[in-house]
């Protein structure tokens, strides 16, 4: 991939992952962006990363510091409502989970 990117000019490398993965991928890019070009084979100003649900991994500073080449992105289902509700809400999808598979293999028994 480094040999690619040099003979390429016009490229650009991002990486991007889902939580855990979205944490590495903003880690590794910071650390390479720390990278000479010489150490690299290519302009570190070329790597970016995304994040999809990525946790926390770095500090506020370091976090503020990378803002330019290092995007997350944050889906809140609920964001407003009260815990009690939220945990009244999942136990009430898990039953309903609950018995549709019970009515899934139920079906299944009997064909």
């Amino acid at each position: 991939m480094f040999i690619f990117l040099s003979l390429k000019q016009d490229y650009k490398l991002r990486l991007v992952g889902h939580s855990l993965g979205g944490a590495s991928a903003a880690l590794l890019a910071i650390m390479l962006r720390k990278k000479s070009k010489e150490e690299l084979g290519f302009s570190p100003d070329i790597i970016s990363a995304v994040g999809f649900g990525t946790p926390p991994c770095i500090s506020k500073e370091a976090a503020e510091s990378c803002a330019s080449y290092v995007s997350t992105v944050v889906l809140q289902v609920m964001p407003n409502l009260f815990v009690g509700f939220r945990i009244r809400f999942l136990l009430s999808s898990f039953v309903e989970l609950f018995v549709i598979c019970n009515w899934v293999v139920s079906l299944l028994d009997a064909g």
